[in-house]
């Protein structure tokens, strides 16, 4: 993360994202590993610009999962947005993210990635790493560190650009393909973050699968957007790589 730290930025208040009908709600305590959130919206101060990107995630995430049956968002469960601390948090330009409610579903950031729960709840946690990944620079997951276990921490550089094509450099943009080969394309591949051979393969065989074979998600951001878009659509469906594809190749 390169932002600059700036407690004294300009930061507007929200307590929603995208709809005012999907509120931001604080989590506020625990029952046993899931979060407890607050009944009533929550208000958040961002960077407007990052508070609008954002709003198009959501409106994206809802829109996937509506179409598989999860329902429409009703709330967003959080830990806090603009925070005077070093790095994105001090001008509004990061969001800690703890829950998501859907009409028909709950995913829970400290509990849906665990392997002991449903390969639709894993599945859905990697839709929502897999969206957020679309608009924004950064995702810092369970699979970052045992800080981000219990929220998924999502900001964009205090800038207005694209995020970059998936960075094989980068362990969240490596673990995230990795995850994605293993929930989505049945390989057992250990999850270290390395680009190495196995990855590769398992990598370019998954592409073959999603019709992305003329592709490259690497060095592209729009292909990276594409491979991420289906990423997301199967987490959300919970089928395997293949069940849609891309058109074009």
């Amino acid at each position: 993360m390169t932002c600059p730290t700036n407690c004294s930025a300009s930061t507007m208040g929200y307590n929603y994202l995208y709809s005012a009908n999907w509120e931001l709600r604080h989590r506020v305590g625990w029952s046993g590993i899931f979060g407890l959130h607050g009944y009533t919206s929550d208000t958040q101060y961002f960077n407007s610009r990052f508070h609008s990107r954002l709003g198009s995630v959501f409106w994206m995430i809802d829109r996937y999962a509506s179409r598989n049956g999860l329902g429409n968002i009703q709330w967003i469960g959080n830990v806090g947005a603009r925070v005077c601390k070093t790095g994105c948090h001090s001008s509004g330009n990061a969001l800690d993210i703890t829950a998501l409610s859907l009409t028909n579903t709950f995913f829970d950031m400290n509990v849906s990635w665990r392997s002991g729960q449903a390969l639709a709840q894993q599945r859905g946690y990697l839709a929502i790493w897999a969206g957020l990944s679309v608009y924004c620079k950064t995702v810092l997951t369970n699979a970052y560190n045992s800080a981000h276990r219990n929220h998924i921490h999502v900001d964009h550089d205090a800038n207005n650009q694209i995020p970059p094509p998936i960075r094989t450099y980068a362990t969240t943009d490596t673990k995230l393909i990795q995850i994605a080969c293993n929930l989505l394309h049945n390989k057992n591949l250990v999850v270290d973050g390395q680009w190495g051979s196995l990855t590769i393969d398992a990598y370019n065989s998954m592409l073959s699968q999603l019709g992305l074979a003329c592709t490259s998600p690497t060095t592209n951001y729009w292909h990276a957007r594409a491979l991420l878009i289906l990423i997301m659509r199967h987490g959300f469906a919970s089928r395997l790589a293949g069940y849609y594809t891309y058109s074009y190749c």
